[in-house]
């Protein structure tokens, strides 16, 4: 019991560390109006602006740190529109030559990750049939980033089904029973890869500390853990045509 309090209060101040260590993320946890209202200084000088923006985002994809998770992609999508909600009331006509450069540069930088945003939703739209099993793994981590209960027994199904979900895709994978296209197939790979990491990651966490998890969810979770390290090097091959031991480049 000791070791697990002592877990959960590290947890517990890596994500109070994430909402304190930025200004704008402190307000993110305040009622939408006044969060806007506090954002909405506009003589914060542009240097300052954009150096707040670089820190902001370190820290917001530093905790959301899975990259199809729709999550993610929902608060870093309203971080950019406040930001150039917010730029767009700065005093353009008043800044001199450096700092309308730093406002036409952190704007533009601001529109393309916006751009990048959909760009990336539709590659992980199109890399879906071959990753049927990546909600609930991306649920499972989300959870504990919330510090979310969990239920040993119900996790291990959950993590039976990743399996059973896995098993078929590689079945058709090696069959060549699914058509993609090489680049989205590649994508899925690599995703099937950071998929692995942050599960191995979340097991990691609870073994040990918590001997309910260890003993419904050891055995399914090593099941798993096997079947995606032998997946993505089976599309690999397979759907995009690398040969086993090649640099992973199309």
């Amino acid at each position: 019991m000791r070791h697990q309090n002592e877990r959960v209060r590290k947890d517990l101040n890596n994500s109070e560390q994430f909402y304190t260590t930025a200004v704008s993320l402190q307000r993110a946890n305040q009622p939408q109006n006044c969060y806007n209202e506090q954002l909405a200084d506009v003589n914060e000088p542009m240097r300052q602006r954009i150096e707040r923006v670089r820190e902001d985002l370190d820290n917001l994809n530093g905790f959301y740190n899975i990259d199809i998770s729709l999550r993610r992609k929902a608060r870093l999508r309203k971080y950019y529109d406040e930001q150039l909600t917010e730029l767009r009331k700065a005093p353009f006509d008043s800044f001199n030559q450096e700092e309308k450069i730093d406002y036409l540069l952190l704007r533009s930088y601001l529109e393309r990750n916006l751009q990048q945003l959909d760009l990336d939703a539709t590659k992980d739209k199109k890399a879906e049939t071959l990753l049927p099993f990546a909600p609930t793994v991306v649920r499972l981590c989300e959870d504990r980033q919330k510090m979310k209960p969990m239920d040993a027994k119900k996790t291990a199904q959950d993590i039976f089904e990743v399996e059973k979900l896995i098993s078929d895709v590689k079945e058709k994978v090696v069959g060549k029973k699914v058509k993609v296209d090489r680049s989205d197939a590649f994508h899925a790979a690599k995703t099937v890869d950071r998929l692995r990491c942050l599960l191995a990651e979340w097991f990691g966490f609870f073994k040990g500390y918590d001997p309910m998890f260890t003993w419904w969810v050891a055995e399914p979770y090593a099941k798993v853990n096997k079947q995606m390290e032998e997946l993505a090097p089976a599309i690999r091959v397979k759907l995009v045509g690398i040969k086993p031991g090649h640099e992973d480049a199309i």
